[in-house]
């Protein structure tokens, strides 16, 4: 038993000599915490490096089967209407997509980055839906283009788009 108790005392006695000679830690003689900024840094870099979002679409399904050279026209209308340059018109297909359109603001132009939205129009298959999609895309000095985030404006836009469209058509009113 003696022995066992002898063990117990040196280190007992070693961790409390130990423990005496380690240096209290004052703002001199703290080392900076490198594992906690990295972290942190990284966990900032990611969050906005992974936000890009969806473009938005709105679509309509119609009671009767549309033309899909006449929702082709009317989209052409409605857009151009808006401002928009058109790329493509596939009366085939009833799809109609636009240029990309500079939408950079005074903001923009001081923080150098550049802004800019398309628009496409297109009819399902069996010519019972159609739908409008939205895409805004920022460009910034150290990243390309990039999906961006879509304001209440731009959703908005999006959806009387559409109705434009459908009204021109006569089927939404």
């Amino acid at each position: 038993m003696k022995s066992k108790s002898k063990v117990f005392q040196i280190n007992s006695s070693a961790l409390r000599a130990k423990a005496s000679s380690r240096k209290k830690k004052t703002p001199e003689n703290r080392s900076f915490n490198w594992k906690g900024v990295l972290l942190t840094l990284f966990l900032a870099v990611s969050m906005v490096v992974g936000c890009d979002t969806r473009p938005i679409l709105y679509s309509e399904d119609v009671p009767e089967v549309v033309d899909k050279p006449s929702v082709a026209a009317a989209a052409v209308q409605a857009l151009q209407a808006r401002g928009y340059t058109i790329a493509l018109i596939n009366e085939t297909t009833g799809t109609v997509t636009t240029e990309w359109a500079d939408v950079t603001g005074v903001m923009g132009h001081i923080f150098e980055m550049s802004t800019r939205k398309r628009v496409m129009v297109s009819v399902s298959l069996d010519g019972r839906n159609v739908s409008v999609q939205m895409t805004k895309q920022e460009r910034t000095e150290t990243m390309g283009w990039r999906n961006d985030v879509m304001s209440r404006k731009d959703k908005r836009e999006t959806q009387r788009i559409l109705e434009e469209i459908l009204e021109s058509l006569q089927i939404y009113q």
